[in-house]
């Protein structure tokens, strides 16, 4: 499985400047080195951030459990890209 990722160049590498989903080990902001065919290789420096991933696996139960879930994000002031429409998946 592979995930793109946005990357900005910066001093010493690429800055990620999404947030990955899929990728384990990557969070916003870390800066990485890529290979020629366009691969990140490794992390260079850490950002310092944490990426949280959640999975609904009851159908039926993800409306008020996303809802109350990314209304707890938002209200610490958390990043997060929003709901996804996917009944499984939440992406706060």
């Amino acid at each position: 499985m592979l995930e793109q990722l946005w990357l900005r160049q910066v001093d010493g590498g690429y800055e990620i400047c999404c947030l990955p989903f899929y990728v384990y080990g990557l969070a916003l902001g870390d800066v990485v080195e890529k290979n020629a065919e366009d691969f990140v290789t490794r992390r260079v420096k850490s950002s310092g951030r944490r990426v949280l991933r959640v999975l609904f696996s009851e159908a039926g139960a993800e409306d008020d459990s996303r809802l109350s879930l990314c209304e707890a994000i938002a209200s610490v002031g958390l990043l997060s890209p929003g709901v996804s429409c996917d009944p499984g998946m939440i992406l706060c």
